[in-house]
């Protein structure tokens, strides 16, 4: 069998190489973005925001050009992947066929498996688009901080973790976030400034805020409303937004409990094999809440395209604002009441495909 494995090897590699010719341009531009990018924020945080021309506009228009380049790459893989494999797999198969003929072996054509292809197209489908995915979040996460110039998502973590192995409160949380944006160096950044209205520079700023009159009483008194600390940062509209340095750690305080028990309700229900997850409603007031309380959230993308549940998409899972308390847990339900909305949802056809397809076995007199 030397002569089939070398042939099999040959296959493998021209394989591989087609691939990577097929995925080569995008993956070039997508390099090259990248980096360009990286070098770009690198050169801002050594130059101290001191970089002629319009920084900002360049990194939101590198960051959607870089955006789109992951979703063209993934559907350039996913384009190019099965027409790849098929060919390939159906060669080596003849070769090996050819040679268990010639060694007189007595064979049966289920010796070699023909849907072990869709296996392995569907399980390297899934996984590229899985590093795909993540790596595009990742990227995500460097544009967010690369705008604001604060700190990275460890450092922010590692406050929140102290506050929290403190006495285990969210005040404690708070506290070490605010001590963290307050003991930093911030006023380097150009996207987020810290500063009192003892700054002659942003004196202007209080003036608008109280008035001039009221400003010049309130800094003849020596009053401790202008020795609070602010933060300017800039929104993702590309706004600025003010906020006294302890209401801005408490809104970062909460986003990191919440996000945390987000993740952990979706990791342990995926653990347990749930893909049902619901916002409990608590008759919020906040607009931007209400058209997600008491709804059930589905992480399984065929239930949410035949209109089943709608997916728990990113802009789906808490927090929808800086002081939300919306929290996401997850929802089981026996088969037979999945299969019975499934049913009136989306039809007993694709229910029963659904079903089966899972290896779930399809109820049997459920009233639809």
């Amino acid at each position: 069998m030397d002569q089939a494995d070398q042939l099999i090897q040959e296959l493998a590699e021209r394989q591989f190489k087609f691939l990577r010719t097929l995925l080569s341009d995008v993956e070039h531009r997508l390099d090259k973005y990248i980096t360009e990018y990286a070098l770009k924020v690198k050169e801002y945080l050594i130059s101290v925001g001191q970089i002629p021309g319009n920084y900002e506009l360049f990194v939101e228009r590198r960051y959607k050009e870089i955006i789109a380049l992951y979703d063209e790459y993934l559907l350039t893989f996913q384009g190019g992947i099965a027409p790849t494999l098929f060919p390939s797999y159906n060669d080596g198969r003849r070769i090996i066929e050819l040679f268990l003929h010639k060694s007189g072996i007595n064979y049966s054509s289920g010796v070699i498996d023909s849907k072990t292809i869709s296996a392995l197209v569907r399980d390297a489908s899934h996984d590229f688009r899985v590093a795909i995915d993540s790596s595009k979040d990742m990227f995500k996460s460097f544009y967010k901080l690369s705008k604001q110039g604060i700190f990275t998502e460890s450092e922010l973590s590692i406050a929140a973790a102290k506050g929290i192995s403190f006495r285990g409160s969210p005040g404690d949380v708070h506290r070490a976030i605010r001590d963290l944006f307050l003991n930093s160096d911030i006023r380097k950044t150009k996207f987020t400034t810290l500063f009192s209205a003892k700054d002659r520079e942003t004196r202007q700023f209080f003036i608008d805020k109280f008035g001039e009159k009221k400003f010049l009483e309130l800094e003849k008194k020596g009053s401790k409303l202008l020795n609070k600390q602010y933060i300017r940062i800039v929104n993702k509209n590309g706004d600025d937004m003010y906020f006294t340095v302890d209401r801005y750690s408490e809104f970062v305080a909460r986003s990191r409990i919440t996000d945390s028990q987000v993740s952990g309700s979706i990791e342990e229900g995926g653990r347990a094999g749930i893909i049902l997850y619901k916002v409990p409603g608590h008759q919020t007031t906040a607009d931007v809440c209400k058209p997600h309380e008491d709804v059930i959230y589905t992480t399984d993308k065929e239930l949410s395209e035949a209109g089943v549940f709608p997916f728990l998409s990113q802009q789906n899972k808490p927090g929808y604002h800086p002081i939300c308390s919306h929290r996401i847990f997850p929802y089981p339900i026996t088969k037979s009441q999945l299969y019975l909305i499934t049913v009136q949802k989306a039809g007993s056809n694709f229910a029963n495909a659904w079903f089966q397809k899972r290896g779930y076995v399809v109820p049997v007199g459920v009233a639809a």
